[in-house]
């Protein structure tokens, strides 16, 4: 009986030993995690409007408003995720469009604004919407977990680039009456305009990750933005450059994966910003005369601009 309880003492001294050194083992690497990176790429379909703004520096009435729409555009995006350690996330992102329609129309107020429907000049162009871009930078560190419920915060930084080019079309103008002279502008090209945005933002995203599933939504806002934009009006030899400061941004994104295999998923999103509207300056550089020289003036108030656009993308996720 002695050898046996001695026996049955060295097994148990044993597996004592060895789940200790598993807690020691498991103690020393907690923090860090098994998945170091990951890659995904996708393909989207982008809508949305980016909106123009002239006031009246002396009232602040509105006295133009020109709507560059985003009709029909598909994007190519990427991004790349590094996980030093289990809780933490460093990710790089962006996306570029590879085909687009856009529209434009201008609005003009040349009397009193008395609301959006008193305009007195209006036209529709042809336009081409030749860049859009965005680079996204940012750092999600985990705050709360239970089973396979995530709470995490994140910081980055994300910069927007579109631009646009707008052809002749049609047009009513109020020159002796109220909307008296309809017309049609000649098929050249009569406006570029151009709009960067640059946002440091924080937010919070929320996670489930289930046996095949996961689920992510997530939102993001920042109050002090940069943004600029460069109108450049061909038929009146006339460049707008405005400028931004202290820019509003929210953003919201949904996403699920679905997992095909340990390393590889199926994955589904749509994503939703807002910028502005942004109050700025501007300079005008009005290069029309006949001698050469450039008339340039500057107005600290005067400009305005907003960004609205959504995307809804398929792609693949891969981590290893």
């Amino acid at each position: 009986m002695s050898m046996v309880r001695n026996a049955a003492l060295a097994v148990w001294l044993v597996g004592s030993g060895a789940a200790e050194a598993r807690d020691v083992e498991t103690t020393r690497q907690a923090g860090f995690t098994s998945v170091r990176w990951d890659v995904s790429v996708y393909s989207g379909y982008l809508t949305g409007q980016a909106t123009e703004l002239v006031y009246r520096t002396a009232t602040g009435e509105k006295l133009s408003q020109l709507n560059w729409q985003i009709d029909r555009a598909l994007v190519l995006g990427g991004s790349a995720g590094f996980h030093p350690l289990d809780w933490l996330t460093l990710r790089l992102g962006g996306w570029s469009n590879i085909a687009a329609a856009a529209a434009m129309d201008d609005f003009d107020w040349f009397a009193d604004y008395q609301g959006f429907q008193s305009w007195t000049h209006w036209s529709h162009h042809d336009t081409g919407m030749t860049r859009a871009v965005q680079f996204d930078l940012n750092l999600t560190a985990r705050l709360w977990q239970h089973e396979g419920f995530r709470l995490s915060a994140l910081g980055g930084y994300r910069a927007l680039h579109f631009k646009w080019k707008a052809y002749g079309g049609p047009f009513i103008q109020s020159v002796y009456d109220f909307r008296d002279v309809v017309g049609t502008f000649p098929h050249a090209l009569g406006i570029t305009y151009r709009q960067d945005w640059h946002s440091p933002y924080v937010g919070l995203r929320a996670q489930y990750d289930g046996a095949q599933w996961s689920l992510t939504a997530e939102a993001t806002g920042s109050l002090f933005g940069r943004a600029s934009g460069i109108d450049h009006h061909l038929w009146r030899a006339t460049l707008f450059n405005d400028d931004f400061r202290n820019v509003r941004m929210v953003g919201a994104t949904l996403a699920a994966e679905y997992h095909i295999a340990d390393s590889l998923s199926l994955m589904a999103r749509a994503d939703y910003q807002r910028l502005g509207e942004a109050r700025g300056s501007v300079t005008e550089n009005n290069y029309a005369s006949t001698m050469g020289a450039i008339v340039q003036r500057h107005w600290r108030t005067g400009a305005g601009a907003s960004l609205e656009m959504a995307i809804v993308s398929l792609g693949l996720k891969a981590r290893w």
